[in-house]
């Protein structure tokens, strides 16, 4: 382990500025405006259930203005997501459409959270 007492540590300065890019990024959504979703099967399922449809009419990820989803997943869990980029993740080819929500009568994508968590976009940004 590096000794920062000696005043060494090569990797100072870009861990810094990575870190000022987040801190960046975190006051960008804190100020934005969140559409914030429940999804209460998505751990056990392993998807998000995105919804686009309900009762025959554009609802949810078709029509939101929203600039982040806030999907909550427990108590202590939430996973933040660019609305552009979640759209982008819902219309890559093989994502399925299921019915669900409640009543079953909204329609949405079902969404792998591990493709969320490795789309292309996250990918690119930590290598």
């Amino acid at each position: 382990m590096m000794d920062i007492k000696k005043g060494y540590y090569p990797q100072f300065d870009i861990d810094l500025r990575y870190g000022q890019e987040c801190e960046k990024l975190v006051a960008k959504m804190l100020t934005g405006f969140h559409e914030v979703k429940s999804d209460r099967r998505a751990l056990t399922t392993g998807n998000l259930f995105i919804e686009f449809e309900c009762r025959g009419k554009p609802s949810g990820i078709s029509t939101s203005k929203a600039d982040w989803w806030t999907i909550h997943l427990s108590d202590d869990l939430y996973l933040i997501v660019d609305s552009v980029e979640l759209r982008r993740m819902c219309l890559r080819k093989g994502i399925r459409k299921v019915v669900g929500g409640d009543e079953r009568a909204s329609r949405g994508y079902l969404l792998p959270i591990e493709g969320v968590l490795k789309s292309e976009k996250a990918r690119k940004e930590n290598g």
